[in-house]
């Protein structure tokens, strides 16, 4: 490729000095934008212009907040509420984001909630629920998406998972969420693998410890010290690395489990 060349695809660049890339082009599933990390990724998004279908449980107050506040700049942003731990629920998403945007070209999946219990405490419900949430779900949706990405020949997945995912390994008091994490990096890094050459990207970024604005003064003085950086991360951190896998830039990679965690994984 030639100088000239290889000048012409660079991006303009924002005041600050960094590439502003546009999404305005693409149709994009976010689940769990309701708050914290999904709330962060969706306002990243919507203000590079995405298409985005919000995909939420139950916190209607938050949810329709977010949503009128991102609406105010970037008006192509539908809300869904439902539950996702159902072929059927999955697949009601997916139909409300083709009903207003024709198509879906990215997911986020953001979704799976966490439980702080032994392996003898956890009962037979709760590690269903916690295997369901953070692992099946997932399935759903993609299972839903790949017929119409395989015929257009392009697609991309991003899993959000868990601080570790992508090692095995023990965490204590967290057995049902940790193994349901690890599973879902197997199950991205086999999607990778059985659909690359059909133009389909999948890859998972793995948060550390971010501000969810709910944590203890006691606990962010505790987490602290064992973070490498020093510091608790921001959702925009993780809204960055999304916005990093759905661009051009990073169109080379797939199978990769990104950790985002400021080091806390590596010792975590």
């Amino acid at each position: 490729m030639h100088w000239n060349e290889i000048c012409s695809n660079i991006e303009p660049m924002s005041k600050t000095g960094h590439i502003k890339p546009d999404f305005s082009g693409l149709s994009v599933v976010i689940t769990g934008a309701t708050r914290g990390i999904g709330a962060g990724i969706a306002g990243k998004l919507a203000s590079h212009g995405a298409k985005l279908t919000r995909g939420y449980l139950k916190n209607n107050e938050p949810a329709i907040t977010l949503q009128k506040n991102l609406s105010v700049s970037n008006p192509d942003i539908v809300l869904h509420k439902g539950d996702l731990s159902t072929p059927d629920g999955a697949r009601a998403i997916i139909e409300t984001a083709r009903g207003k945007f024709g198509r879906v070209d990215v997911l986020v999946s953001n979704l799976g909630p966490f439980l702080y219990r032994s392996i003898a405490e956890t009962s037979p419900n709760e590690w269903d629920s916690i295997v369901v949430t953070n692992l099946s779900t997932h399935f759903y949706l993609v299972k839903e998406l790949l017929p119409e990405m395989k015929q257009r020949g392009k697609g991309n997945f991003i899993f959000i998972g868990g601080v570790g995912s992508g090692q095995v390994r023990g965490h204590r008091m967290s057995a049902a969420y940790s193994a349901a994490k690890t599973g879902l990096a197997n199950f991205m890094k086999s999607l990778a693998a059985e659909e690359a050459r059909n133009g389909i990207r999948s890859n998972m970024i793995a948060p550390g410890v971010i501000d969810n604005g709910e944590y203890s003064d006691g606990f962010r003085e505790r987490i602290v010290k064992e973070i490498p950086m020093g510091y608790i991360g921001e959702p925009s951190d993780i809204a960055n690395a999304v916005m990093w896998l759905m661009s051009d830039e990073s169109r080379y990679v797939t199978g990769a489990v990104i950790d985002v965690s400021g080091g806390y994984h590596i010792v975590s």
